[in-house]
């Protein structure tokens, strides 16, 4: 996706993103497969206000 982005190259960059949000459903990105956010330049759980199982919610306050 780095020389001259065609419709071509957005249509398979667009699936390409609607498998990833399948395979793993992500806050910052809708059904559509539409990013809402820089969801690939940063981790999403800072920016998410939702509780992820995977990530505690007390990180700073390990005692």
């Amino acid at each position: 996706f780095e020389d001259n982005p065609t419709e071509d190259n957005q249509t398979t960059f667009e699936r390409f993103v609607e498998e990833i949000c399948q395979r793993f459903p992500n806050p910052g990105v809708n059904k559509e497969g539409k990013a809402k956010k820089l969801v690939f330049q940063q981790p999403t759980f800072q920016d998410s206000e939702e509780e992820d199982p995977n990530t505690p919610s007390n990180q700073m306050d390990l005692d």
